[in-house]
């Protein structure tokens, strides 16, 4: 997947977790990840603001 798409997908997990009151799987995704992949990912959710429709 493009990054991205993985960034879109991993922000709307953190909302739905979040609009329920549970825990978000997005930290244990991204331990399944290699180790430059999700630190890449990681420091692009950093550095750009989510975007608003």
């Amino acid at each position: 997947m493009e990054d991205q798409d993985i960034i879109d997908v991993l922000r709307a997990v953190e909302a739905t977790a979040s609009a329920a009151g549970q825990n978000s799987s997005v930290a244990y995704w991204f331990s399944l990840m290699p180790p430059a992949r999700a630190a890449e990912i990681q420091r692009k959710m950093a550095n750009k603001p989510i975007s608003l429709p």
